[in-house]
């Protein structure tokens, strides 16, 4: 009875094993060597969380560049059409006192 729960087991891990084995590298036959499949998962999970790593510092970045962009309109705002309203108010005040300097009286 110990021996066929055993034997059970056994067959239960390399299952588990082969399965993993086809899930690092898809396409290909897997392996039996459970060193060599360990070794391949741990390079696996290890190249993964670099690349997470990796993803989150450039999404930081990308989150930065995107307040910079929020802040653009701001600018634009600042540097190009508030001058322009200055200019136009401007005008409109002493646009009377230009037009009747100007204006030739008959």
């Amino acid at each position: 009875m110990l021996i066929s729960f055993l034997k059970i087991l056994f067959r239960y891990v390399l299952a588990r094993f082969l399965e993993l084995s086809a899930a690092l590298e898809p396409g290909t036959k897997p392996k039996c060597d459970k060193t060599a499949i360990l070794t391949d998962a741990i390079r696996m999970v290890n190249m993964l969380q670099e690349e997470t790593s990796r993803l989150k510092e450039q999404n930081v970045k990308l989150k930065e560049k995107i307040n910079e962009l929020k802040v653009l309109p701001l600018l634009l705002l600042l540097l190009i059409v508030l001058p322009y309203q200055i200019f136009i108010m401007y005008l409109s005040w002493a646009l009377p006192f230009f037009d009747s300097y100007v204006r030739i009286k008959p």
